[in-house]
């Protein structure tokens, strides 16, 4: 049986009194009404990741849905409203009937799942507009808070990165020698949605991927060219089969201090989840 907070997720946004254009413009490309009618940050960026040993083997897992200004500024680093830095969103999740697809899909590789939700949240989810408790009729504690991780998780079904390389004929592999050049993947993402994608590398291997949208109303996500197509990456890359062993993930950490490496020896020093 559902849940009564499983069932609001599942329920549309009810907007409030305030009204907002019937065919508003795409943010950030001319007035779109209130803030609970359009993101007033204007960009969305959906963050992907690959982490050897995290998630399914054929898709890359979630970083976040992070709002950005529509001249690509990131958002206040304590996020957007200090009332609703909420703890247990594990909990939260579960009661939405998310949980599995969270633990499968949006992993931590600090092991720590619901550390890296609430931070994701706190930072980024706060600032998400649309979703403020002004934006719904009769708002209930929490109700936008799996709206937020179901609207990312959509977009992650959505845009399938895994299969657009795959369908390029790039194959995964731990063999630097048998990377290919950066552009092809970009190649890649463009022949299957259209659009550029921004790549990020520890060396030769692919860790993270961004798509950028503009947003028509509030759910209504519309891709357009990254600003740096070809991110930190540079000539030949791979990607990785998800199940490397940890011999492999310790030599690329001693190259390039590759941080993720489930399993072996850790580096003394490992950046934050952003």
């Amino acid at each position: 049986m559902l849940s009564y907070l499983s069932l609001l997720v599942l329920l549309p946004a009810t907007l409030n009194a305030l009204s907002c254009p019937l065919n508003p413009p795409a943010s950030c490309s001319g007035p779109a009404g209130n803030s609970c009618c359009s993101p007033s940050y204007g960009i969305v960026v959906l963050s992907q990741q690959w982490i050897p040993n995290y998630g399914p083997n054929d898709q890359f897992t979630m970083h976040g849905l992070w709002p950005n200004t529509c001249s690509n500024g990131q958002g206040p680093s304590n996020g957007c409203d200090a009332d609703r830095q909420y703890t247990d969103i594990a909990g939260t999740l579960t009661d939405a009937g998310m949980i599995d697809e969270m633990n499968s899909l949006w992993p931590s590789y600090k092991g720590d799942n619901n550390a890296f939700w609430e931070h994701e949240w706190g930072k980024h989810g706060t600032c998400v507009s649309t979703l403020s408790p002004g934006c719904f009729d009769n708002y209930e504690p929490r109700q936008e808070v799996p709206k937020y991780f179901r609207m990312a998780l959509d977009l992650h079904k959505q845009y399938n990165l895994y299969a657009a390389i795959i369908a390029a004929k790039i194959k995964p592999t731990t063999n630097k020698n048998s990377g290919v050049p950066i552009s092809a993947y970009v190649a890649a993402v463009r022949n299957a949605y259209g659009v550029d994608a921004q790549f990020t590398c520890k060396g030769s291997v692919i860790t993270d991927v961004n798509l950028y949208f503009n947003v028509i109303g509030s759910v209504n996500y519309v891709p357009f060219n990254s600003p740096l197509s070809s991110g930190s990456c540079r000539g030949n890359i791979i990607l990785p089969p998800k199940q490397v062993q940890g011999n492999v993930l310790l030599g690329w950490q001693r190259e390039f201090n590759y941080e993720w490496t489930k399993g072996v020896e850790e580096a003394a020093s490992v950046p934050s989840e952003v």
